[in-house]
């Protein structure tokens, strides 16, 4: 099935947490967070709940940590960018000037440029690599690789294909468009024709 499961994994991980509310002290703040396969080998998506980071606008990064920051990362394709957004994601937020400067927007898009160009170096190549091969859940990789068997297709090239694929099942059984509303359906296809 290339990069699908025949079946989806309907199992969850869940993490949860409760902090103090940074506006009003004197209530909380209660986040949870849930992942699940789906119809991929592997989990590729990656998240962070981080409620203890330095406060924006805060130059020597001496804050309570009043600041939250929930991410979730998509990994379209392989976890392993993903895994290094999650791990690197805050480290590098804090450390822009515009996060300094109390200009959270600016420093979110500064943080993402910042996250691309350590993906590219050849500094952090051995970290990425690791996150491939040493994750049990051993992502599929992003572009396709010569020689490995497998097609990579975008999105918008599977979604036209799997409906080419109803299309074809529905005419083959003689069915109508509403004759399954169930919505379960077979699985994504895995390579373009």
């Amino acid at each position: 099935m290339g990069a699908y499961l025949s079946s989806p994994s309907l199992t969850k991980t869940t993490t949860t947490g409760t902090c103090p509310n940074p506006t009003n002290k004197t209530s909380k703040v209660t986040w949870s967070a849930t992942s699940m396969q789906g119809w991929r080998k592997t989990m590729e998506d990656a998240h962070i709940t981080r409620t203890d980071v330095p406060k924006a606008g805060v130059a020597d990064g001496n804050s309570d940590g009043e600041t939250m920051v929930f991410s979730v990362f998509d990994g379209h394709g392989g976890s392993e960018v993903a895994l290094f957004a999650e791990h690197h994601f805050v480290e590098e937020l804090v450390k822009t000037k515009q996060w300094q400067e109390g200009d959270v927007g600016k420093s979110l898009v500064e943080t993402f440029h910042k996250l691309d160009e350590m993906v590219d170096s050849s500094e952090y190549r051995e970290e990425l690599s690791r996150l491939t091969n040493g994750n049990k859940n051993k992502p599929q990789g992003g572009a396709a690789e010569e020689g490995d068997g497998e097609e990579r297709i975008s999105t918008a090239n599977a979604i036209d294909l799997f409906q080419k694929l109803l299309t074809m099942n529905k005419d083959k059984e003689g069915k109508e468009d509403d004759d399954d509303s169930s919505g379960s359906s077979a699985p994504p296809p895995t390579s373009a024709s």
